[in-house]
């Protein structure tokens, strides 16, 4: 057995680490800069109620040591029987499915899209293909013009084309493994043959969902659930350091580690005879960080209109990349959280963007025009949110670890960690 493990990051990807790892070290240590556990995937109290810090809907990963900690039998969850998504595309909400319904485009859009897929169908382009970029991908696969629907995407996200962006790097914002196209019926069909099956969606988010597989913690209470996780890792022997800020410094190839503000030590040797696994990407030198992620937390006096649990935007034109409407969770308060992704150079005044983000929730029929609806609170993640995954130019300069959210990994809880 090795003498120990230091895991940089408390957020899901530095606990599952830890829990994985834990059997084949004397000690394992999850060393976190705040005060609690849980990293993006948590929650905030504001007043009498709890939001989460974006579309959190968790799922059981198979691993019992995984599973039995992070999902206490002590706590309790609302279990949603699937995933009620919904999207903008091309400045129409569609409220069935959370994908780019290229029905809602120009008969160009369409036309390109359809010769695409059908192109791509009959000359058996393979599904495990490895793209160089993004826009390899969804031009081989859905055409030009889609294409260009997801570079704008992009360029309003992070400033940058897609083409500089490995394949899957929009995934966590904008889905591009799938668009919504064709009839009910004929998708229906075409999703028989597995070429299409993997390139369209259904046209409503209920079928081809895993029923009862989603959880959300009663309450919206994530604060309370990773307290909960933080008792059970403690008893099982994983030590938890919190308030600790870890920084690298490439040029001496050490961590310098200050707990509560104050130098505990200095280098690596604070860690003697320890593993590190990294999760917060503090060692890669050419992490730039290219978007800011603001999240702003409202207050309203009525249901919303619609009884979807988020929508995500493929619409160019719209302030929000995803809206979280609490009420359709679990009922716990009226409260609805709007993410907003934009380029880390943007000027972002959060009145004025406020304001707009209302206009369009209205504009969507999202909430009723006699809605009273408060800004409650608004917080920058700055680089702790979306970041993109730039194409490396050589070995030594990769972007961004496959660990953690803030990588650009998805929400959900098993395709985080199951790597």
């Amino acid at each position: 057995m090795k003498n120990g493990l230091v895991v940089i990051g408390g957020g899901l990807a530095g606990i599952t680490t830890a829990i994985k790892k834990k059997n084949d070290y004397e000690d394992v240590i999850i060393v976190e800069k705040t005060n609690q556990i849980g990293g993006l995937l948590n929650g905030i109290k504001i007043g009498r109620d709890q939001f989460p810090i974006g579309a959190h809907f968790l799922r059981k990963t198979g691993i019992r040591d995984i599973d039995e900690t992070i999902f206490p039998n002590t706590f309790e969850w609302d279990q949603l029987e699937y995933l009620k998504t919904a999207a903008t595309s091309f400045g129409k909400l569609d409220t069935d499915t959370g994908y780019l319904n290229i029905n809602h485009g120009s008969l160009s859009v369409r036309f390109s899209a359809y010769k695409a897929l059908i192109k791509g169908w009959m000359s058996k382009v393979d599904d495990n293909r490895i793209f160089y970029s993004e826009l390899e991908r969804i031009e081989t696969i859905y055409g030009k013009e889609i294409a260009t629907v997801y570079n704008d995407l992009s360029k309003r996200y992070f400033g940058i084309d897609i083409e500089e962006q490995i394949e899957g790097s929009l995934a966590p914002l904008a889905c591009t493994q799938r668009i919504k196209a064709f009839t009910k019926i004929g998708t229906r069909y075409l999703k028989k043959i597995e070429y299409f099956d993997n390139t369209i969606s259904y046209h409503n988010a209920k079928e081809g969902s895993v029923y009862y597989s989603n959880f959300v913690p009663k309450g919206l209470r994530y604060q309370e659930w990773w307290q909960g996780v933080e008792k059970l890792l403690m008893c099982n022997g994983i030590k938890i350091l919190k308030n600790t800020k870890v920084s690298f410094d490439a040029t001496k190839n050490k961590y310098y580690v200050n707990h509560s503000g104050e130098a505990a030590s200095e280098g690596i040797e604070y860690f003697e005879n320890c593993e590190i696994i990294d999760t917060t990407n503090r060692k890669k030198t050419f992490r730039t960080q290219m978007s800011q992620t603001i999240l702003l937390f409202y207050g309203c006096d009525s249901d919303p209109l619609i009884e979807n649990h988020f929508i995500s935007s493929f619409t160019k034109r719209d302030v929000f990349s995803r809206i979280t409407l609490c009420h359709n969770i679990n009922r716990a308060h009226k409260g609805i959280v709007v993410e907003i992704v934009v380029p880390i150079t943007a000027d972002v005044g959060t009145a004025l963007v406020s304001e707009k983000c209302i206009a369009q929730m209205r504009e969507y029929k999202i909430i009723d025009l006699d809605t009273k609806i408060k800004l409650l609170k608004s917080i920058n993640l700055w680089g702790a949110g979306f970041q993109p995954k730039i194409i490396s130019r050589n070995e030594s300069t990769i972007s961004h670890s496959d660990k953690g959210i803030s990588s650009g990994n998805v929400w959900f809880m098993n395709e985080v960690i199951n790597d």
